[in-house]
């Protein structure tokens, strides 16, 4: 009874080994060596693998004989096709794509330019965002001071993205002037003074594919600007979003509404009046980790153009490099270009600003 039992037993220890042998990911080196695991990614360079008995491991690929994956995944091939499916290797080397509709065809590691693991399906409801500030001050022959803050949400339901963005610059200096009487004093001059906000929705169309519409409004006290009101509609696309880089692109027609100061000049005749005009807009978003996720540069900008004149158009562009600090707070650098080559009159037509910024990510 008793060797019964211990033959019940190793029975039952043979096939644990077996699922769990039958459940890893195997690679078969050029050397001979084998390694199992679970397979993370492989492109022309690399291949990755977790090990329950040495971590993560990456393997030259030139040094990978074949594979076998005991799960799908998702694989480019060489061509620009993307395939998914199970591979299973034989002890004579022949490597065969199992597809999930069924059926086997064979396959040829030099075919496939990379393969993982497919995405997780993203939650129905999910949201990020991010807020920052910086200030600035200097003494001596030049005294100023400033502060900007900025910040941006983006919560989503299933294929619906919302996003609201906005922005606030104020700074100024003590220059030198006369009170009443004649007597020195130093008094405050407002270098900056804007603020702009930016809500858009985006209707994804598939996984790279949307459409979108926005709605800008802005200040610039500076620049006699009361308001801007943009309006933009068209397609978006979105070809990578993941944890190393993300980028957007958009084109659509827009409307552009500015109401300026109403300034009365020698004449007594009023200048900067209102005025609106149809606009093509292009936006970019980019966003690019250095080596490791927590350590990024970033540009983006749109143009709007006027369709009734092709030579006056208003760029908005932010360009920086940021780091984490702790956790999900974060410090950077940041160069913020500004272009409207029609601007209200006596302003100029660009600006320019550097920021230091402390940021936090959630």
């Amino acid at each position: 009874m008793l060797g019964n039992m211990w033959r019940g037993v190793g029975v039952v220890l043979v096939l644990v080994f077996s699922v769990a042998e039958g459940s890893a990911d195997t690679v078969y080196l050029r050397g001979g060596d084998v390694i199992s695991g679970t397979i993370t990614s492989f492109d022309a360079k690399k291949l990755k693998i977790t090990t329950s008995y040495a971590g993560k491991i990456a393997i030259e690929a030139g040094e990978v004989a074949r594979v076998s994956t005991s799960e799908p995944i998702v694989m480019k091939l060489g061509d620009g096709r993307e395939v998914s499916g199970r591979i299973v290797s034989s002890a004579d080397g022949a490597m065969r794509l199992e597809k999930a509709s069924g059926g086997q065809v064979p396959i040829e590691l030099a075919s496939i330019s990379s393969f993982a693991p497919p995405k997780p399906p993203r939650p129905w409801f999910r949201y990020k965002g991010e807020v920052n500030a910086g200030f600035n001050a200097s003494s001596g022959n030049t005294e100023t001071q400033g502060y900007h803050v900025a910040g941006y949400v983006e919560p989503a339901f299933g294929n619906n993205v919302f996003s609201l963005k906005g922005q606030l610059n104020r700074s100024e200096s003590k220059v030198d002037s006369t009170d009443s009487v004649g007597n020195p004093i130093r008094v405050d001059e407002p270098t900056a003074s804007n603020w702009r906000v930016l809500g858009q929705y985006n209707r994804f169309l598939n996984d790279y594919w949307y459409a979108f519409l926005n709605n800008g409004w802005e200040n610039d006290d500076l620049k006699d600007l009361n308001v801007r009101i943009s309006t933009a509609t068209g397609l978006g696309y979105k070809p990578w979003d993941d944890e190393m880089r993300y980028l957007t692109l958009e084109l659509g027609p827009g409307l552009v509404y500015e109401n300026f100061k109403r300034v009365i000049d020698a004449a007594g005749k009023g200048r900067n009046p209102d005025r609106d005009y149809i606009t093509a807009r292009w936006a970019l978003d980019y966003d690019q980790g250095i080596f490791r996720p927590d350590t990024r540069f970033y540009h983006n900008h749109s143009i709007n153009e006027r369709v009734d004149d092709l030579e006056t158009f208003i760029l908005q562009s932010a360009t920086g490099l940021k780091f984490s600090i702790i956790g999900d707070i974060n410090a950077g650098a940041e160069v913020q270009f500004d272009w409207n080559n029609d601007p209200a009159e006596d302003a100029k037509e660009q600006d320019l600003r550097y920021l230091l910024k402390l940021g936090y990510v959630f």
